[in-house]
């Protein structure tokens, strides 16, 4: 079992380090400034809670919570990412049977993150990785204004690739486990100096 503040801390500091940190991400920075992200810690211990939490994090967006987007980690189901996509499945198909997939899109975080197609090792894994198993509920009109102010949306995971590789793994896995830390420096090194690096 979770210390639920420490999950909140640990999700927090992956927001600010990587998403925001990397800019992996170029429309998170303003609402977290804002403090306009809400981040939940799940007390689901099955995916039907997890799912109950889900719509009732929803349900707090539809009531006009001050929060536009939320974070609800699950730190203590789904370590297992293939597990875990099973269930975003389900959470997706539980949004268009309510009527909520017009109104509502679910991005997805995993410690243990793979993109389809790319070679396993490969830095670019970890744009998606974080501390705990994350559903990211988003508002679709905050998402439609977000990328009808950037001029090339779907730039944006190329250049994130990029950017990871040229770090290189040994790098960024520093900056995530920086995350369940309270520390609040790391040296963050390219993939040319891990290689000259003897050690």
């Amino acid at each position: 079992m979770y210390d639920p503040q420490t999950v909140i801390d640990q999700v927090r500091r992956w927001v600010e380090a990587v998403v925001v940190g990397l800019n992996l991400c170029p429309f998170a920075s303003d609402p977290l400034a804002r403090g306009k992200v809400r981040i939940v810690c799940s007390r689901a211990q099955d995916p039907g809670e997890l799912l109950a939490e889900l719509l009732h994090e929803i349900d707090l967006l539809e009531e006009g919570d001050q929060a536009e987007t939320t974070l609800l980690a699950a730190p203590d189901l789904l370590r297992d990412f293939d597990d875990f996509l099973d269930v975003l499945g389900v959470a997706e198909a539980l949004l268009v049977e309510r009527g909520m997939d017009g109104r509502y899109q679910l991005a997805h975080f995993h410690p243990d993150y793979r993109f389809e197609g790319l070679p396993e090792g490969d830095p670019a894994h970890l744009a998606h990785c974080a501390p705990h198993p994350v559903l990211h509920i988003l508002r679709w009109d905050d998402v439609r204004q977000a990328m009808q102010t950037h001029p090339n949306v779907a730039q944006i995971p190329i250049d994130n690739q990029d950017r990871l590789r040229a770090m290189g793994t040994l790098a960024v896995q520093a900056l995530l486990d920086l995350t369940r830390t309270h520390s609040e420096t790391i040296e963050i090194r390219t993939r040319s100096e891990e290689q000259q690096d003897p050690s």
